[in-house]
């Protein structure tokens, strides 16, 4: 049966996303032996077979219409009515047939597929959950392709259909894929769609737009992006693209622009604001985007101390990214591996739960860029990757694993505890590269330059491709590492500790915690301690900001 090719509908259709995306990871940093451009080159060429096999020419002119179908006219509308009411038809082979055109229609009838499914016969109910299933798990893994072959093969002018598409995707990832595609692609004659963008109804196409215009209309964005921001009621989400776009332009008037949305009641914006502000002054001020209103408010004002006295002169790095690497896929949401608990749980940051999976022996959750979760099952001796359905997408045999880590070629680096070695698989399953430790493996994080840093035992040890120890440091019992940007590295120790070393093995920062098996660094300067029980958030002055009981050992990502 072939299957549907989109899950966007317009008008009066609602669109209903399923956030499943393409199981490659995207933000590649290559192997020693691989040039940046040839590791782009095979990633694309992944997401272009994904296209081809569904007939989809991966070439602007072919994605292009593909964007533009999937804006289905009246008279589609009509048809996938009709064929909705045939799915009730007394006969089977008409029952069949209508099932199999409404998957092959470019765009899925989604909210009216959502009442059969609830309200109609068993059967058309059965049939609707189907067709709903099959076609939205396919089209996102398609649309997603679509968007990262524009992105990686450059395929210039598809602006103005990737700003339109927008509004049918409204699932963060997504959203991010279209920002990606577009600042790879916009180009100066690109401007005009971009600044008529910016006045959409839409925030999402606004906030958007707004991020790309600076670097295709360079100067000439600033009166358009100062507009936006003179715009009543505008959300505080396109107000913060709109600053980052006039800071990248230079404009020292941001920092008291995004000293603003500190405070903004969107914890999102808050996030984004104190990421812009950090990296365009190298300052932090202990702010805490989840922290108590006060306690946000007195950051703030060190902030503000700073941007008018210091801040009047201050060397700033622009431009900036607020979507680097280091950031993550979780969008301020917070993924807890609950350990021996047996179970993984994302929240949103008012503390709802918004996903679950019961993993046996949960040590370690990453949330990975197609939107998935990779998870080190250790009772289960296997590493699973789960859909946001929570069906398992993938998965290998790996006896005692405490760690899987997705990396950014695609590839999944795994600690094995007991079997005393971490190795690289590729999706195929197959061992890339191995490491045999002389102690219990408990953790491992490929760096920058390509090597490996692994605590094993009671030292951390970094080795080279060759597997030469090219650096280590006693470290009690290194259960958790976390290689930071600075060179320096965040350790949890069992025996009751949690660090922060420099290379040179100088500890910097320390705080006291029962049994740490995980520590993870937030982009606003705090740390997240798992341990025994529970999770807990230190600020760099070591006052717990946030903490959840419940856990078994574990992980913690935000």
């Amino acid at each position: 049966m072939s299957l549907s090719r989109a899950d966007c509908v317009s008008h009066d259709w609602s669109i209903a996303w399923v956030l499943v995306l393409s199981l490659l990871s995207l933000a590649f940093v290559p192997p020693l032996a691989v040039s940046a451009a040839e590791s782009d080159d095979a990633v694309a060429a992944m997401y272009e077979r994904t296209l081809r096999e569904r007939s989809i020419a991966p070439t602007s002119a072919g994605l292009i219409q593909f964007l533009r179908d999937l804006h289905p006219s009246e008279e589609t509308q009509n048809l996938a009515t009709r064929l909705i009411a045939q799915l009730n038809s007394d006969s089977y082979a008409e029952r069949e047939a209508a099932m199999t055109r409404l998957l092959l229609l470019p765009a899925l009838p989604v909210e009216a597929l959502k009442v059969a499914a609830e309200k109609g016969e068993p059967e058309v109910r059965w049939r609707a959950r189907v067709i709903l299933d099959t076609g939205e798990d396919e089209s996102a893994t398609v649309l997603y392709a679509v968007f990262k072959t524009i992105e990686l093969r450059k395929l210039r002018g598809t602006v103005p259909e990737l700003l339109r598409i927008i509004p049918l995707c409204d699932k963060p990832h997504l959203v991010d894929a279209v920002r990606a595609a577009l600042e790879a692609v916009a180009e100066p004659q690109d401007a005009p769609p971009l600044r008529e963008a910016l006045s959409h109804p839409h925030a999402d196409v606004r906030a958007t737009a707004a991020l790309v215009l600076w670097k295709c209309d360079g100067q000439r964005a600033l009166p358009h992006l100062r507009a936006v921001l003179e715009v009543p009621g505008q959300p505080d989400k396109v107000r913060l693209s709109a600053i980052v776009g006039m800071a990248n332009l230079g404009e020292r008037e941001s920092l008291t622009l995004l000293h603003g949305l500190l405070m903004s009641d969107d914890p999102q914006v808050r996030v984004g604001s104190f990421l812009a502000l950090s990296a365009l002054t190298g300052q932090h001020f202990g702010y805490a985007a989840y922290d108590t209103e006060d306690k946000r408010l007195a950051s703030a004002t060190k902030w503000k101390e700073w941007i008018d006295g210091e801040g009047k002169s201050a060397d700033l790095k622009f431009p900036i990214d607020l979507y680097a690497a280091d950031v993550g896929y979780l969008h301020g949401n917070t993924l807890l591996a609950f350990g021996y608990q047996n179970k993984v749980v994302e929240y949103d940051p008012s503390g709802k739960e918004v996903w679950s999976y019961p993993g046996g022996g949960a040590w370690s959750a990453e949330k990975m860029m197609n939107g998935n979760v990779l998870i080190a099952a250790y009772n289960e001796n296997r590493v699973i990757e789960v859909d946001p359905t929570g069906k398992i997408v993938w998965e290998r045999p790996s006896p005692s694993c405490l760690n899987a880590r997705p990396l950014r070629n695609g590839n999944i680096l795994i600690s094995e505890h007991s079997s005393k070695k971490v190795y690289e698989v590729d999706r195929e399953k197959s061992i890339l590269w191995e490491y045999e430790t002389s102690n219990a493996c408990c953790d491992a994080h490929r760096l920058d330059n390509g090597n490996t840093m692994i605590a094993e035992g009671n030292r951390i040890i970094e080795v080279d491709r060759e597997k030469k120890i090219v650096w280590e440091m006693e470290a009690g019992q290194p259960y958790g590492i976390q290689p930071l940007r600075n060179g320096n590295v965040l350790v949890a120790d069992l025996n009751g500790r949690a660090f922060e070393a420099t290379r040179d093995k100088t500890i910097i920062w320390e705080v006291q915690e029962q049994n740490p098996v995980d520590v993870f660094r937030l982009p606003n300067g705090n740390t997240i301690v798992t341990g025994a029980s529970r999770f807990a958030e230190y600020t760099p002055d070591k006052t717990v900001v946030w903490s959840q009981d419940g856990c078994n050992y574990g992980t913690a990502r935000r």
